[in-house]
Formats: C-alpha cells, structure tokens, sequence
C-alpha cells in the first residue's frame, strides 16, 4: 500500500530553479516546490546537510514531562533590569483575568519606586501576584533582600500561591546569582531544580520558566570556562579542570533543554559547538564525553561547512565573486566544505571506532569526499542515515542494484514525521521529511534505469514535497492507460473548499488548509495527480472519462460543456456547427489552463500559468534549430525511451499556453462557416486576433490581414489585436443574412434560367405536337 507523506508546514520555497528536467532558469517567483529531477547527477551522489536545531534537539531523549518551552520575551533574561520593560506577551499572561480597573493596578505596581509601593498599587490583586510584583520591583531596583523576601512569601502561601510558585522559584535562582555571594551558585541551581520540579507536578508556567532554567543553569557552567567569551581569541585564564568538569554539565543542561523544544537551547548549543571547534585544546577533552562528542558530530554533520570559515558567519567560496556555498549543493562532491580538523578529532575520538552518532558523522565523511571512511563509519550501523550513505557509495560503485536495495531499506527505516532536509539554500526554517527525499531519490534512481512505474510509485509517496516531478513522470513518461490505472488504485475524488467571488479573486475552488495545524488536509498529491491525469484526457479528446478527474466543479462545468460544444459540432452544419465551435473556442480560452493545460512544460499550469521557461525568439531559433527541441538528450540518468516518450507526450502544438492556439484554430474553423461580411464573422476574426497577438504577434497581424481581405467594416474595428473585449457573434443575424444570400443567390438563379426553361418548355410542346401529328398520320394510313 502507497503511503504518502505528510504535507509538511506551510513554507517559503523560494527555489530559483528550473521546474523541469531540461528546462532553463526561473526569474523571481512564487513557492517554487523542489526537484530532484532538475540535477540527476547531484539528486544521487550528493547527501543533504542535516539540520542544526533537529540535531540539538535530539541529542538526549524526548523528556516525559511535559513541559512549556520558555517565551521569546525579547529579553537575554527574565526580569532584566528597571531600564527593559516588561514584554507585551508577558504583561498578556500576567493580567489574564484581570478586569480593567486590576490591568491598570497592575501597571502602576509595575511602575512604583520600591516594594512597598507596588503593595500598595497592587491591594486589589491576588495575594500571590501582590508578592511577585513587588518582588520584581525590588529586584529590578537591585534591593535583592526583599526581593527575596516577597518571593519566599509566595512559597509561605502553600497552595494559595500556586499560580507564582513556578514564577517564584526562578527568581529565587536569580537572586541568588545576583547576589555574589559564595552559595549562590548552589542555592540557585536548588532553586532552578525546584522551579523544573514544581512545573512537571503541575504547577502552571505559562511563561516555560522551568525550560528557561535549564539553559540558566547552564549558563552558570558555561562561564566557569568560556568567560562568556563566544568568540574567544584568548583563552589563557581558561582552567582545564573546569572544562572537564563543567563542560559536560553545560551541554547536558543545554540539550535537555533542546528536548523541550527550547530555540534558546538551539543557539546555546551552537555557541558551544563553535567555541570548541575553535579550540583545539578544548576540543580534544570535551570529545571525551560522549554526549559532547554527539554534539560535535551533530555539528559536524549539520554545519560543518562553516568551520572553513569564520564560526559566526556563513562559508563563502575563496575565489570568484564570493558566492554562497552552499552546504547541500557541495554534499559529497568536490570542494564540499566540512573542516578536515574536525572530521580527524571525532574518528580518533571513536572508541574501537564506533560512537553514538555515528551515522552523522558517516555522512559528514561521505559530504566531505572521504569515502573509505564513510564506507567503514557506515558498514556496521543500521541506522537509516548510515544505510542511506551505504546507498550513495553504492551509486558511486556503479552497483545500481544494490543503491535500489539500500534506499528500499531507508524508507522503512525513517519515520514520516521526521523533517530535517533542508528546503533550499535560502529557507531558514520549515525542514522536509527525510522519508520523503529518499522516496524521491528511490524514484530518480528508478527513471534513470527506465522504470517508470517505480518511479511514478516512489515520487507520488514524496510528492508533497516532490510533486513537480511525479507530475513530470506522470504528464509525460507513463501512458495514459498507465495513468490511468494508477490514479484508479491510488487515489479517490477531493473534496475542495469554495471559495467566494470578492473584488479580487473570482468564485474558486482550493484544496483545504487547517490553520491550527498550519499544514494542507490530507489528499495534496492525489488532487495533484488527478489534475494532471484530467488534463491530459481533454487533449487526447477523451473527454467523458476526464470529467471524473476533475476535483473543481467549475473546471468540471467547464470540460464538460467544451466536449459537449465539440460533439455538438461534429452532429451539426452550417451556422450551428460554427456557432458550437466558436463556443469550443471560448471555453478553451477562457478555461483552457484549468482544462488541458500541461502541469509542467510548457503551460505551468503547477503557477497558473504566470511563470515558465525562457521561450527562445524567432531569430534564435533560426540560428539554432535545436533550441525547439523540448526532449533531454540521453545520458547515463536519461534513457534513450525516456527522451522518446518525451516528445511523443507532448501537447499539440507543444508551445507555451498551447490551448490559445487550439482556441485560434477553432475559432477559424467558425468564421469559414460564416458569411464574410456578418458580424459574427468580424466578431470571431476579432476573439481569434486578440487571443494570441500578444503570444504571437505574426499569427495575430496574419489573422487581421485575413479578416481584412474578407470581412466588412464595423465600428469597433479598432480594438482587433487589443486587450479589448470583443462584441459575442451574432450568430441568428448571420443565419438570417446566409438566408437571404442564398435566397437571392437562387433568385438570381432563376431569373437567368427563365428565358431557357421557357424555350425549353416551348421545344418540348413542339415536340409533343409532332409526335402527336405523326401518329395520327399512321393510324390514318
């Protein structure tokens, strides 16, 4: 059974790539899905980066707790200082269930001078939130004594000052550290330990101070040996005792935090990682414990390439322009940026060469160009990323069967829910499924062996991130008999939401979006699939089978009356046979994009149509014919049947917005049934000139030279080749107008004929009188 993976979160992709296997480079534009089709080469031997921040947060186990990650509170700390006012999404939780008269009690405790002040603007709030305030007043003014007092206050009330006591706890931390004192740093991580306790025992902590008190904690540890030195150039007071001991202390409180879900713990991690890949000496006794040895190799793996560089910046090329590097683009290829430095210290840090992380660091090897290290990093880990590598060696190896065998093995191995490739070089957030980039892998290998079927399977289960190039094998590789089945089997009719007709957007149809879980329902890649597959039906002329593919009752309303217009034309003659193709025409210009439109080249209906390839111009073309050519050329990654299905599978006329020719073309078959010099002919000649002069202009300067020739004056001649609406063809008047033609055409028959069928007349009564004559001589006789 297909089991497809699930819409990631709603992001920015902003890819300024080509959108098809052989197509040319994309200006500026909208959410540009990824490919892997585009660059075969790099989609099979190049590895994706990891993703710092999954990384950090699974370096320790998922914590049973539940616990609120801490608020980003635009503030370094907590309660900072009289000079940093208190953040609006704190001020929100604090005076939850405030009336009006408490919120501005409130404010004016906030504001007050000293503790007891703000006991007294806060008389009319609870007991607990009267002792915190002025406890955070006093503290802010640096009178730590009776800050301390009002928050052990909160503490005294039992279970009455159970909405603070989280609150209470983490500031009794900070005024221990605040205070200097010899103790401080042990009655604060009691006091931090206590805020961590009361909140897994259900104490409320809106403002996720127990997650916060983990990095606070931390912190403490941290200083013993950096300085609070994040970039440190000297690091001569810097005991070696305190980072064997304090290290580890740190970056399991960081990662513990990470767990939770903590950015802070993220980019507190970062800093740690850099410090000591910066710090030879550092590094060296922090590999020794093994958590601080994944996080390196976490490191390694995830942003290795900026160890080439500043620590604090991105990795740039050396030469040229000083392009951006970026880290998945050089992934197992030359001059892939992973510090050489880096990668020795955690093989010799490996005992008996095995270490928890392995796999990454597997991969970091395989990115970097060491594939023998790679190769014995990953042999004895069954772990999905080290499979993976083993896959990418096997390609290498020239062993396809084998690569096809790992990446089968990989895709049962990664769960669904597991995001952390990277989008593009220019996306910050918003990772995508591992699952699904090996699918799709797994379906870039199958096309290049020229298995279409496994490659259709294996882009349809990724194609929620990968859907233009399940749409490229779909729309022209597979047969439509093929299509057809697979879309039977896989997929079911979609239910689209409507969407109402506003000042900027006509009556349409989406697919359903849920807000809280910031991701599209279920069904993205089939009503994708079933797109494409209804599409290609209409420009095959099978249009009653299409109609059940359509997901939009409005593209549905519409295929359905521009098959029915066709049939009816083929059944009629005449004025009615021109009136039906005329109105094929329209609907075929109106809602050809919705209806017939290529997903891919050359219509982009994937973009409703606004963005495409570069279209080579005439006096290119002339120069080089082969710019027409729209198949790859084989190669090692593109079969000879694959470049032939190419072509044979494209629309006809294969140009851009294809259906505007097929609209012209009907539409000239209407005026050859009209009567020159009606309006409905100019009508027509009008509709056919403005759909296609501003594609092609020669065809729309041919058109109006035609009509010209034929067709008579109207008074709105000047808007033929316009954006101007042309007037509807009055098809009755010229049924009325071919009337009279061809009865004054018969009149005028007659009125020449008369004088012959007169004497014609005339002969045949001579003739019958002489006959006459003659028998009655005979019978006389």
């Amino acid at each position: 059974m297909l089991t497809p993976c699930l819409r990631p979160k709603k992001r920015a992709l902003a890819l300024g790539a080509a959108a098809f296997v052989f197509a040319s480079a994309f200006a500026c534009g909208p959410d540009f899905p990824l490919e892997l089709l585009q660059n075969r080469a790099q989609t099979l031997q190049g590895l994706p980066s990891g993703y710092f921040d999954f990384e950090a947060a699974h370096l320790v186990p998922k914590p049973a707790e539940k616990l609120t990650p801490e608020l980003d509170l635009d503030s370094a700390w907590f309660e900072a200082s009289a000079e940093n006012p208190v953040a609006d999404r704190q001020k929100e939780i604090e005076t939850k269930g405030y009336s009006p008269a408490q919120i501005e009690a409130w404010a004016r405790a906030r504001a007050a001078d000293s503790a007891a002040q703000a006991l007294t603007e806060a008389s009319n709030l609870p007991v607990p939130d009267q002792h915190y305030l002025a406890g955070a007043v006093a503290f802010r003014a640096g009178d730590l004594a009776v800050a301390k007092s009002e928050f052990e206050a909160i503490l005294a009330l039992g279970a009455a000052g159970q909405s603070r006591v989280v609150w209470a706890e983490f500031m009794l931390a900070r005024t221990a550290l605040a205070s200097g004192e010899g103790a401080g740093d042990a009655d604060a991580t009691a006091h931090f330990a206590a805020a961590r306790a009361l909140a897994a025992g259900g104490a409320p902590d809106p403002l996720g101070l127990a997650v916060a008190s983990f990095g606070a904690q931390a912190q403490l540890s941290w200083w013993q040996f950096s300085n609070g030195d994040t970039n440190p150039a000297d690091q001569a007071t810097r005991q070696t005792s305190d980072i064997a001991t304090e290290l580890p202390r740190a970056v399991e409180l960081y990662a513990r935090q990470a767990a939770y879900g903590s950015a802070a713990a993220n980019a507190s991690l970062l800093v740690v990682a850099r410090w000591l890949n910066k710090n030879s000496d550092a590094l060296a006794q922090g590999l020794t414990d093994p958590l601080t040895r994944k996080l390196m190799t976490a490191y390694a793996f995830s942003r290795g390439f900026e160890a080439m560089d500043d620590a604090q910046t991105e990795a740039f090329t050396t030469s040229g322009d000083a392009d951006y590097k970026d880290p998945d683009l050089t992934a197992g290829m030359p001059g892939a940026q992973v510090a050489p430095s880096l990668l020795d210290a955690l093989l010799a840090s490996a005992p008996d060469g095995k270490l928890d992380g392995g796999d990454r660091l597997a991969a970091a090897l395989y990115r970097a160009g060491r594939f023998d290290d790679a190769a014995k990093l990953s042999a004895s880990s069954d772990l999905p990323l080290a499979i993976w590598v083993r896959a990418k060696l096997a390609l290498r190896a020239g062993d396809q069967k084998k690569a096809a065998a790992e990446y089968a093995k990989v895709i049962k191995a990664y769960s669904a829910d597991e995001h952390w490739v990277p989008g593009s070089a220019y996306e910050a957030v918003g990772m995508l499924g591992a699952q699904c980039r090996v699918q799709g892998e797994a379906g870039t290998l199958a096309l290049s062996q020229g298995d279409f079927a496994e490659a259709m399977t294996q882009f349809f289960n990724a194609s929620a991130d990968y859907k233009n190039d399940m749409s490229y094998v779909a729309e022209r590789l597979m047969t439509t008999t093929d299509l057809q089945a697979f879309v039977d089997a896989h997929t079911k009719p979609q239910t689209l939401q409507k969407v109402p007709a506003s000042e900027y957007s006509p009556l349409h149809y989406e697919i359903p979006y849920d807000e809280k879980t910031n991701s599209y329902a279920a069904g993205y890649e089939q009503h994708t699939l079933r797109a494409v597959l209804a599409r290609r039906l209409m420009r095959e002329g099978q249009y009653e089978k299409a109609l059940a593919y359509f997901n939009s009752p409005l593209d549905q309303e519409s295929a359905k009356n521009y098959g029915a217009a066709l049939r009816d034309a083929e059944k009629a003659s005449g004025i009615k046979k021109a009136e039906a193709l005329f109105t094929a025409a329209s609907l075929a210009r109106s809602a050809g994009m919705e209806i017939m439109g290529t997903e891919l080249k050359p219509d982009y209906a994937v973009w409703g149509g606004s963005y495409g390839d570069y279209e080579p111009t005439a006096e290119e073309l002339a120069e080089n014919p082969e710019l027409a050519k729209t198949a790859p050329k084989p190669d090692a990654l593109i079969s000879a049947e694959e470049a032939k299905r190419v072509l044979a599978n494209a629309p006809k006329p294969d140009q851009r917005f294809h259906y505007r020719r097929t609209a012209v073309s009907l539409a000239e078959q209407a005026s050859a049934l009209l009567p020159p010099r009606s309006q409905a002919y100019a009508a027509t000649m009008c509709s056919a000139t403005r759909w296609i002069v501003f594609d092609d202009p020669a065809e729309g300067e041919r058109l109006y030279r035609h009509y010209l020739k034929l067709g008579a004056y109207v008074p709105w001649g000047g808007i033929f080749g316009t954006s101007a609406t042309c007037p509807k063809p009055e098809f009755a008047r010229a049924q009325t107008m071919l009337d009279a033609q061809t009865y004054a055409a018969r009149k005028k028959l007659l009125k020449k004929a008369l004088p012959f069928a007169i004497a014609g007349f005339g002969a045949l009564i001579l003739l019958g009188v002489a006959l006459i004559w003659r028998r009655r001589k005979a019978t006389a006789r």
